[in-house]
């Protein structure tokens, strides 16, 4: 799942169906309701937004990219790809993990340029943006237990168009991605049951009461939104 991801995020000519084809086959072998750990990075492998920002490539060789250059951050659209992917494992089944640093973006490529000492202060508009949306994603996740708890539903998935929703015991969170680089109008379909208020939502200004078995709302460029119905 976490190579699917990465792909997925990081590289505009992969499809959100490569993601969930290996997320469904996650949830076969280890269920829809687990304790795997979902990852936005670790130890052993460049970090994500050295990837996404086109810093190191996924064909060369990245211990070797960490010993011969200074791995920065020269595309700025890495910060929102990053939170594409931290938004991903904190809406799916499973116990989501932010490896250190990547709350806030830091670059690196193989071992041990990944593993370079934390920044703690100092943050720059990017990184404390994506330190606040991590923070707000993993509360969110914490307040709604079908985030934690609810089964997966698979609404829209094309190349740059993701659209799930997890239910439980009337609960209905609608978790969408727009990995396109504009702006984006989604129609989705809702299975029947999903109708109710709108009860919260997250990374979105939608406003709208919810239709029967379908509504629209638009996506920024590099963008989610999570929002929370809950049926009367």
């Amino acid at each position: 799942v976490y190579d699917d991801a990465v792909a997925t995020f990081a590289r505009k000519d992969v499809p959100f169906e490569r993601l969930q084809k290996g997320l469904k086959e996650s949830f076969t072998i280890y269920g829809y309701h687990n304790l795997m750990g979902y990852i936005t990075g670790n130890q052993d492998r460049t970090r994500f937004i050295s990837y996404a920002s086109g810093d190191v490539s996924f064909e060369e060789d990245s211990k070797l990219a960490g010993w011969t250059r200074d791995i920065i951050i020269s595309d700025s659209s890495a910060f929102d790809r990053l939170e594409l992917l931290t938004a991903f494992i904190t809406t799916i089944p499973g116990i989501p993990v932010i490896y250190y640093g990547d709350e806030i973006g830091s670059p690196g490529a193989g071992d041990p340029d990944n593993r370079k000492m934390m920044k703690f202060d100092s943050l720059d508009k990017r990184e404390a943006d994506l330190r606040e949306a991590t923070s707000e994603l993993f509360h969110f996740r914490k307040n709604y237990p079908a985030l934690i708890y609810g089964d997966t539903k698979f609404l829209l998935t094309n190349d740059d168009q993701w659209v799930f929703v997890r239910s439980w015991f009337g609960q209905h969170a609608i978790v969408i991605f727009n990995k396109s680089e504009q702006e984006q109008s989604f129609v989705i379909d809702l299975p029947n049951g999903i109708e109710g208020e709108l009860s919260d939502q997250l990374n979105s200004d939608y406003k709208d009461k919810l239709m029967k078995n379908h509504f629209s709302v638009n996506i920024n460029a590099l963008s989610w939104q999570i929002i929370i119905i809950d049926n009367k």
